[in-house]
């Protein structure tokens, strides 16, 4: 209400409704005691009291913003509060956000003392403020703009535990950028696991009990993966061992197919270190004459430079 507006109500208003205000600016339940107060009534109560409004039935926008601007925490007695209302209530009082169901972005900024630069949300001292960090877990279940979440993940990663309802495309932003935020998530989903896996081979370490489709996903990114299953199968092994033949060395039944797959990796592109851990990986003793003699003629047929280089894997293979 502006000041003309001000002087001209008090004008026209009438001496029993002048009582009303004096009554309602001492006493914040003294509205709830009337039968249809005036505006000047209503705006009188929650300038002094925000959350008089909780008594004022079915409040007009401009009491509502007016009580949210003297008590944000005033907003849990509107229904479906605009935008204009959420921003002023938790400029009042940040922590007012737990009683908006559905904040807009502005408003979850605001209550996280956060700033958006065009492309990126900033935070200069997050790991300092715990009110701000603790303010997190106040924003309603699933209502996190997605910006925000990955925010947080970037700012101090275990800060994702007190997001509540974090989004599945948040979860797969933090395994994407850290396999050990996954310590962080209950019951990842296999989406959120094949993420993991793929982007760093140690992140099955972290999964318990992964499934066929995520051991799989693991070894097809990276080979290596192998190492931190346990008893994978030969589905598995056969993965791994066509995305890196030194892998060979973790198949206990290395059959001719086996064999036929790694020796694809006995080739001129490939380093001397390289061919020599495929060399290394195979149970030579263990195959049969003719498996043993399709090895040799495999790094036989290497050019000199390499061969001269393979005494230490061919020594090996007589020890």
């Amino acid at each position: 209400m502006t000041k003309i507006e001000r002087l001209l109500t008090r004008f026209y208003m009438t001496k029993e409704e002048k009582m009303l205000i004096k009554l309602v600016k001492t006493n914040e339940g003294a509205i709830s005691e009337m039968l249809h107060p005036s505006r000047a009534v209503q705006l009188a109560a929650v300038e002094k009291f925000g959350c008089a409004i909780a008594h004022i039935e079915h409040p007009s926008p401009e009491v509502q913003l007016a009580a949210v601007k003297q008590n944000g925490m005033a907003i849990q007695y509107i229904e479906d509060p605009t935008p204009e209302i959420q921003l002023a209530a938790v400029k009042q009082n940040k922590d007012s956000i737990q009683y908006i169901k559905h904040p807009i972005l502005a408003v979850q900024l605001e209550a996280l003392n956060m700033t958006y630069g065009g492309d990126f949300i900033n935070h200069n001292k997050w790991e300092k403020l715990e009110d701000d960090r603790k303010r997190i877990a106040k924003i309603a279940p699933g209502s996190m703009d997605l910006m925000i979440e990955k925010s947080i993940i970037c700012f101090c990663p275990s800060d994702m535990k007190r997001i509540q309802g974090l989004s599945e495309d948040a979860k797969i932003f933090a395994v994407e950028n850290d396999e050990e935020t996954l310590e962080y998530i209950d019951n990842p989903s296999t989406a959120i696991q094949i993420a993991a896996v793929k982007e760093n081979e140690f992140a099955i370490s972290y999964i318990e009990d992964p499934s066929l489709e995520v051991q799989l996903a693991a070894v097809t990114a990276n080979g290596t993966a192998i190492e931190y299953i346990e008893d994978p199968s030969t589905e598995v092994q056969m993965a791994a061992v066509k995305q890196n033949a030194c892998m060979i060395c973790y198949v206990k039944n290395q059959t001719e197919e086996f064999i036929n797959v790694a020796l694809e990796g006995v080739d001129k592109k490939y380093d001397k270190d390289y061919v020599n851990g495929i060399l290394s990986g195979i149970n030579y003793k263990k195959l049969s004459k003719k498996l043993q003699e399709k090895v040799l003629d495999a790094f036989m047929a290497l050019d000199d430079e390499q061969n001269n280089l393979l005494h230490w894997g061919e020594d090996n293979i007589w020890r």
